[in-house]
Formats: C-alpha cells, structure tokens, sequence
C-alpha cells in the first residue's frame, strides 16, 4: 500500500559538495518563448546555454579580473589616483547613467519573472506542505511513465517514481515544475549579468578610485556563485 508523503529538514548529503561536482541529471534549458514577451525577450540557445555553464568559465574569469584589477590599482596608485582624462567627456557621463539604470531595470525585471514563476507554480488547493515541497524543488515535470520525484541516480541516469496515496499529489507532479516555468531562464539571465556588472570596477578604476578586496571578492564571487544557482 502506497504511503502519505511527508516534509522534514535535514543536512544536505557529502556529495552536494564535492569539487569538481559529481553527475548529475541533464541541464533542462529554458523552452524557446512560444512569442515574445515582457518576461522572455530573448530565446536562449542550447548551445549557449550549455557552453555558458561550463564550469572552468567562471573560475578563469574570477583569476583574470582579480588579476585585472590589482595591476589597475597598482597604475592608479602610480597615477596618484588621479581621474583618467575620459571622465571629464559628456560621454563617460551618459555612459555611466544608462549602466546604472539598466541594471536597475534589469534587477527589477528578474524580480517580477521570478514572483511570477513561483506563483503560477503553486499547487491549487486543497494542498499539503508537500506539495509546495515538490513544486519549488522538482526540476523537471512528469514524463509517460510517472512522476520522478526521487533522488537522482547518478550510475544508470534514472529517477524512480515515488507513489503516494494522495491522487491531488500525483495529478500536481504532472505539471510544469517552478524550474521549467521559468527558473531556469531568470537564474541563468542573473548569472550572465554577473559579467556585464564587471562594468562597475571598469568605472571606479578609470575615475582614478582604488578598488578593495570587498568589491573584487564580490564579483568574483558572485560570478562562482551564480553559476552554480544557474545549474543546479
């Protein structure tokens, strides 16, 4: 007889954090937008989509503008940290405008997919916590032969059906996870934006500023970071 299913919180396994990461299920790209929108402007490729995450992209690009930014603040200091001539045309002033107000628009853009895409993922009621469990945390809906809601088995690439009692459960695995609604889609835009925001050190150094640890730590960071946000 098929058991209820229940919600409990526990450690994470040994091997979310193993480095290089281990197998894991295939990327689930986002689905080319059915006609543009507000919330998909763009259609993201699979080539792209896939070359994007590979791993070694992030780290180099984290070395190089680490490396980057302490032979800039070393000619800086040699300048005395005076501005560089470009920050006295109209243009660098525009410049640095529009780059303060795209990401503006931009962060505020992700916001409203995302608060979309997690809404439209709740499960109708009546429901239980595990059905908010497994629409946030499920990455791919249910094919032909059931739902996969399981742990992920690395050695033969499956994900066994878990049953359950419960028919509202089953019927709400059949649909489009939060992942595919569009997750996968802002996530990914969100980690692409980390390289664009380099923009902000590229300006304090050319107006003559140093910039510190803090600053190169966090867009550094934030690009390692993102990425693994962005798969999963």
């Amino acid at each position: 007889m098929a058991s209820a299913l229940s919600v409990s919180l526990r450690f994470p396994e040994a091997r979310v954090f193993q480095f290089p990461p281990g197998p894991h299920p295939p990327l689930i790209r986002p689905a080319p937008p059915v006609e543009r929108s507000w919330d998909r402007p763009i259609d993201v490729s699979s080539r792209v989509y896939t070359l994007s995450l590979d791993a070694r992209i992030p780290l180099y690009t984290a070395c190089f503008y680490i490396l980057f930014v302490c032979v800039l603040n070393h000619v800086n200091r040699k300048r005395q940290y005076r501005p560089w001539p470009v920050t006295r045309t109209a243009s660098f002033t525009y410049v640095a405008f529009i780059h303060n107000i795209l990401l503006s628009v931009f962060s505020a853009w992700v916001f409203l997919g995302v608060c979309q895409a997690v809404v439209s993922s709740l499960p109708p009621q009546p429901w239980a916590p595990y059905h908010i469990a497994d629409a946030f945390c499920r990455f791919d809906h249910a094919q032909e032969s059931g739902p996969p809601l399981s742990g992920y088995n690395a050695a033969n690439s499956t994900s066994a059906p878990l049953t359950t009692n419960d028919d509202s459960f089953s019927r709400a695995t059949l649909v489009k996870s939060l992942w595919e609604r569009g997750l996968n889609y802002y996530t990914w835009m969100f980690y692409v934006s980390k390289y664009y925001e380099i923009m902000d050190t590229l300006l304090l150094l050319v107006k003559g500023k140093r910039v510190s640890f803090l600053q190169m730590y966090h867009h550094a960071g934030a690009i390692i970071c993102t990425r693994w946000w962005a798969s999963p």
